[in-house]
């Protein structure tokens, strides 16, 4: 969960003979079993990191592929991350929205066993990979608990969905949005979107839906408020580690949506970017929030790929435009509904039921969404798609199901007919 800079800039792991290296060599020639080099250097950085902050963390090559895919816009493949790990082989670790895998059935947890008849662990790397890659047809073998079947998958290119938009069914006045992560392009995308979208003059009002949005680039989260706020209006203030605050201002000429009526919200799983474009909007009092209080992550980490893995380094924090801090703390709704109503429980577990029935006759195991903040990712986003996926269908199904939603109507009908009356 965490606002991301990239960076281009590389390092050498090396640090000299009398160091690190000479410690990694000396392993390399004494010790009782044969360890490869990288999984040495891999737990001398993971020591390393320990005395770092939480959010500054060793990213191995198979979790930095999730940390791009997820930013990234589009990917081409099965859909699936899995385990290379020797004692967690093959173990599915996270299945992309709408993909050949997620309309299969795959889930989260679940084991491959086979690719082609061939034993997972009958096969290296590269060739996992590049059967997995592969344009024609592959066939694997799944188990989920006591439970095997196989099934065919074929590569495809799979669209990341960045946001959601449409008119509220029978209420045209009111503009939804739905933004999941702050990926590559985001606010441009959704700039030209809500442009169209208002070539409709009989819209009157938007409400911007950041429940379960996690973060992503934080570039893009302050390009995204900056959509909704006229020129040299503070946005975000940025503490850097020499103790130097620098306030950023919004930079658009005009409020896209012209001043109209806007409501934000937002839950404890709003965080990182999410509460840079709530805190913007808030302290310049130009949305109602409606939710409850944002998670509350406020420092900002930078991506440094290094070889075939990377690091994240916290190099700094951001504070809301008036200075409060962020970090551990949130920021709080106008009108709050506590989480555990806003989540929908009842109509979340019946749109999962019916989603893996329909897909898969596996037993159903119970994936609950996790409310559990340590199960939240860095990349931004909730460990299994699957489950969030179906967390947001909940909310799209109909207005009449989600009581935030049900509620954020009924305020926005009344500030229409205090402007229109």
């Amino acid at each position: 969960m965490s606002s991301i800079l990239l960076s281009k800039t590389a390092f050498s792991a090396e640090v000299g003979e009398s160091g690190l290296i000479g410690v990694i060599r000396t392993i390399e020639s004494n010790y009782i079993t044969t360890l490869p080099r990288e999984k040495i250097i891999e737990a001398a950085v993971n020591g390393i990191f320990k005395s770092l902050d939480c959010d500054s963390k060793f990213i191995s090559n198979s979790e930095l592929k999730i940390f791009r895919d997820k930013l990234s816009s589009s990917v081409i493949g099965l859909g699936i991350v899995y385990s290379f790990d020797k004692e967690d082989l093959g173990r599915v670790k996270y299945v992309m929205h709408n993909s050949p895998a997620y309309r299969a059935g795959i889930q989260r947890n679940d084991i491959i066993l086979q690719i082609d008849n061939h034993k997972l662990e009958t096969l290296s790397i590269p060739m996992i990979r590049e059967k997995m890659s592969s344009e024609r047809k592959v066939v694997l073998r799944i188990l989920r608990g006591s439970n095997t079947r196989e099934l065919a998958l074929q590569s495809a290119e799979i669209k990341r969905e960045q946001f959601y938009i449409r008119k509220i069914a029978n209420r045209s006045q009111i503009l939804y949005i739905k933004i999941y992560t702050f990926a590559h392009s985001l606010s441009t995308q959704l700039k030209s979107e809500i442009e169209k979208a208002l070539r409709d003059n009989t819209i009157k009002g938007i409400i911007l839906d950041l429940r379960y949005n996690n973060g992503g680039l934080l570039n893009e989260g302050i390009n995204t408020v900056n959509l909704f706020l006229n020129k040299n209006l503070p946005i975000i203030k940025i503490s850097e580690g020499d103790g130097m605050i620098n306030t950023i201002y919004s930079s658009n000429f005009d409020d896209i949506i012209g001043g109209r009526p806007m409501i934000v919200l937002m839950n404890r799983l709003s965080a990182s970017s999410s509460e840079v474009v709530i805190a913007g909007l808030k302290h310049n009092k130009r949305a109602i929030l409606i939710g409850s209080r944002t998670f509350g992550k406020g420092s900002i980490q930078e991506l440094f790929p290094i070889q075939d893995f990377g690091i994240t380094l916290t190099i700094s924090t951001f504070l809301s435009p008036s200075g409060t801090s962020i970090n551990g703390v949130g920021i709080a709704p106008d009108i709050e509904i506590p989480f555990e109503i806003d989540t929908s429980d009842v109509l979340y577990n019946k749109i999962k039921n019916d989603k893996m029935n329909q897909s898969t006759s596996f037993n159903n195991t119970s994936f609950l969404l996790s409310l559990d903040n340590s199960k939240v990712d860095d990349a931004g986003e909730q460990d299994s798609s699957i489950e969030l996926d179906c967390a947001l269908d909940a909310m799209l199904s109909g207005a009449n199901t989600d009581p935030t939603i049900v509620k954020s109507i009924s305020i926005m009908q009344e500030m229409i007919d205090k402007i229109t009356h």
